[in-house]
């Protein structure tokens, strides 16, 4: 017996089956807690991505500013602490975000100004930074009584190296743009004022950034005052006869008014638009013309410019102001170029047109009276001719193009279908109504003129809008589309984004492309 009872003990001592168990219930013990620190732990990080992205966006926004006494409230708002900011959205995962107190911060860095960037302004500065904070909460670290983690984020920008912008705004001033716009309650002249207010605002005279408008039909010179000061009572300028510049060669030459036709130039390049805390200027000839928003303690001030008298008796026709514009853009540029002290920046000359793109005017093909200062323009499509007159417009953008003018677009209501429609049995029947009439195969043949000559053949207004932007891409946008516009039941959609809409946030975005700020390293900031 005591034999067998020791083989059974030995063997029972030997025997390891089962102790494995232990050591597998530690192991998961340890893995969980590692899976649980990595959870914390990742969380942690994908929350400092996004209080990064918040204190980045207020940064470049205060940087925008750094040259006016706005900056440091700008950064504020865009902190991810107001609904202005994208970043507000973080707030079920960033709880109790807020600016570190004493920031955002402004400094005159001397590296920066090495750079041409330099100290001005209020601030005497040409750099912000800001410093956000926010806590989190924890998950598997409450078990070791870690609640929650407090992250903190730096950011530091400036404004790109400035270039001076020539910029030259385009406004369709004809009959049409009396209509009321309701998706912003007033005519849409007075609506795209609003937005060239915003563009005003927006820009920088210290940089220097000078600002032009012409508006097409053109304007009988003498009544030119009419659109600046309002010297015409409640009226603006006389239309006139559409006139052909000569198409821009000589960069020296600039935009002249031949005796006895219209221009198209209302306000020569200004940079006084704007006084020294950013206010507009309400004596300069450029606020004058397009209108002030209400500031503090003053009220609204309406544009003097105004849909010309007679301008119902011209139509669309853009070729001919675009070449006006390149020619005084170029000798702009000339001159300013001229006058440059050494290494300093070449200036960047920047077209901005308004329309609906629908050009659509002739002197002979089913309308009456005279459109064109030439009494006999060429059927052959090649400006200067009264056929084609979209095809023009897309020919004379690529030229400003070509000679390195950024051009941005902004269809207002403009038709996405081209198309002719006319009754010669009706005497007071128009062309008009149609979209690119004078560049579709139906006209030609309509009024037996052989092949379509047009540089587009049946092109849309909206297309014709795309094709004398810039080149846009998913990242840099040139063309713009107000299709929200009362009445005109427009399709004409950007491809590369349909947002924004409205003609002031159109501007806005403009502006925001002209006028970038740039992050820099945290450590140059001292």
């Amino acid at each position: 017996m005591r034999i067998q009872d020791e083989s059974f003990l030995r063997r029972g001592l030997k025997d390891e089956r089962g102790q494995v168990i232990p050591w597998v219930a530690f192991m998961m013990l340890m893995f969980l807690g590692m899976g649980a620190f990595v959870l914390d732990v990742g969380h942690a990080y994908f929350c400092y991505r996004q209080l990064q992205a918040a204190t980045d966006a207020a940064a470049l926004a205060g940087a925008k500013e750094i040259y006016y006494s706005t900056s440091v409230a700008t950064a504020t708002q865009y902190g991810g602490i107001s609904a202005q900011n994208p970043a507000n959205s973080y707030s079920s995962t960033l709880n109790n975000l807020s600016m570190v107190p004493g920031w955002p911060k402004t400094l005159c860095v001397t590296a920066v100004a090495s750079m041409g960037i330099l100290c001005e302004g209020p601030n005497s500065a040409n750099t912000i930074q800001v410093k956000e904070q926010a806590t989190i909460p924890t998950f598997f670290a409450r078990v070791f009584g870690v609640n929650q983690m407090t992250l903190s984020a730096t950011a530091t920008a400036t404004k790109g190296k400035p270039v001076p912008l020539n910029v030259a705004l385009l406004m369709d001033t004809t009959l049409s743009m009396n209509n009321m716009d309701t998706d912003c309650s007033h005519t849409q002249l007075v609506c795209a004022m609003t937005g060239a207010q915003t563009l005003l605002a927006g820009l920088s005279p210290s940089a220097p950034d000078t600002v032009s408008v012409f508006t097409f039909p053109n304007i009988d010179p003498n009544t030119v005052s009419n659109d600046t000061n309002c010297s015409g009572g409640s009226g603006g300028g006389t239309a006139m006869p559409y006139s052909f510049p000569t198409i821009p060669s000589d960069a020296t030459a600039g935009y002249t008014v031949p005796n006895g036709t219209g221009t198209y130039e209302i306000a020569g390049f200004y940079k006084n638009y704007q006084n020294s805390n950013k206010t507009p200027n309400s004596s300069s000839p450029l606020v004058q013309a397009v209108g002030q928003p209400a500031t503090s303690g003053s009220s609204a001030v309406a544009p003097c410019l105004s849909p010309p008298s007679n301008a119902g008796n011209y139509g669309t026709y853009l070729a001919g102001v675009i070449y006006a514009a390149q020619a005084a853009l170029a000798a702009e540029m000339a001159q300013e170029v001229a006058a440059l002290p050494t290494n300093s920046p070449t200036p960047v000359n920047v077209m901005i047109i308004l329309s609906d793109g629908d050009s659509n005017i002739s002197t002979r093909y089913g309308l009456s009276g005279q459109f064109f200062a030439t009494a006999n323009p060429s059927a052959s499509g090649v400006y200067p001719s009264d056929v084609g007159n979209c095809g023009q417009a897309v020919t004379a953008a690529t030229t400003a193009k070509g000679d390195g003018t950024l051009i941005f677009a902004i269809a207002y209501g403009s038709p996405a279908t081209g198309s002719f429609s006319w009754n010669p049995r009706d005497p007071y029947g128009s062309i008009n109504s149609a979209g690119c009439p004078t560049d579709q195969d139906s006209f030609f043949s309509a009024f037996g003129l052989g092949a379509n000559v047009s540089a587009n053949p049946n092109i849309s207004p909206c297309q014709t809008m795309m094709d004398i932007a810039s080149p846009s891409t998913a990242v840099t946008q040139f063309f713009y589309s107000d299709y929200n516009q009362s009445g005109s039941n427009s399709q004409c959609y950007s491809p590369y984004s349909d947002s924004p809409t409205g003609l002031k946030d159109i501007f806005a975005a403009i502006t925001g492309r002209l006028t970038q700020g740039r992050l820099i390293p945290d450590s140059m900031f001292n």
